[in-house]
């Protein structure tokens, strides 16, 4: 397997990002996916204002194969038979197009699951609980490949929200929560 190292975003690697290019021509999010992590009021703004951890995971070989992220959401999700937990949301996560599907093999763990894992791994060493934390993001509706991938990961559907932009009217953001 090659094993991806994992960087904290910062101002200085912004040339690292410049030329990501997740690949998605089929949808209204490829723009906004592929820019967030390249513009100043993206990510790095989101590392200020929200405490967003945003991390480049990259090839042994020092390629960039794709960065996620990771915030506290304002709110907790309630339990029926246990308190309120702390909820942590991902608002961005984006493997580059020549690196999708890849390592090949069956015994091979694809770079996007072991950026996804990642990503509930630290959420799991922040809530440091013992309990499962409450994981939740946001999906176009029309992204059925990503949808299968977040379902494949654990992420469960748990509400939609109605996008409101020119492009988008009438179009839902599907909100998944992992575990459910």
């Amino acid at each position: 397997m090659s094993q991806l190292t994992r960087k904290d975003f910062d101002r200085s690697l912004l040339p690292d990002v410049a030329a990501f290019d997740c690949g998605d021509v089929e949808g209204p999010w490829c723009a906004e996916v592929s820019d967030w992590i390249k513009k100043p009021d993206g990510a790095l703004l989101a590392i200020v204002r929200y405490k967003t951890k945003v991390w480049l995971y990259y090839l042994p070989d020092g390629r960039l194969v794709g960065y996620g992220s990771l915030g506290t959401a304002k709110w907790e999700w309630p339990g029926i038979d246990s308190p309120k937990l702390k909820v942590f949301h991902i608002p961005f996560f984006r493997v580059a197009r020549e690196f999708r599907g890849q390592p090949a093999g069956d015994d091979q763990v694809r770079h996007a699951r072991q950026i996804m894992d990642d990503l509930i791994g630290e959420a799991r060493r922040w809530h440091a609980t013992g309990i499962e934390p409450v994981v939740t993001l946001y999906v176009d509706e029309r992204n059925g490949a990503a949808l299968r991938f977040y379902r494949k990961c654990g992420f469960r559907d748990f509400h939609e929200k109605k996008l409101a932009s020119d492009t988008t009217a009438g179009k839902f953001n599907l909100g998944m929560v992992f575990p459910f």
